[in-house]
């Protein structure tokens, strides 16, 4: 039961991923934030911001922000092409999610 919780909520964080991308496809703006980029949706008013933010370290960012930050869910591909869906807080890892290594291993949890 526990293993099916931690899949859906993977899958949730790769819905939100997606609905990143598309909003931040829909949008012209993009600012310049961190070294990087980000184009989407904006934070406003409490509410996150959702959207797609590129670091200049070569990361690719696609879901919820909070201050500029990884925040809620989202997916998070490294320049060296390990990949994370799940949630995040304050720009780190946070809660459940799934790791790929770039070197192959897999890794699904808390």
């Amino acid at each position: 039961a526990e293993a099916q919780a931690l899949l859906q909520t993977a899958y949730s964080a790769q819905t939100v991923s997606r609905q990143a991308e598309d909003r931040a496809e829909n949008v012209a703006v993009v600012k310049a934030m961190y070294g990087g980029y980000f184009k989407g949706v904006p934070e406003e008013n409490g509410a996150p911001g959702l959207g797609v933010l590129l670091l200049s370290t070569g990361a690719r960012y696609a879901g919820q922000l909070r201050g500029g930050r990884y925040d809620g869910a989202g997916g998070l591909e490294t320049s060296d092409k390990s990949r994370y869906l799940g949630q995040f807080s304050q720009g780190e890892y946070h809660g459940v999610g799934r790791l790929w290594m770039a070197g192959g291993g897999e890794y699904l949890g808390r």
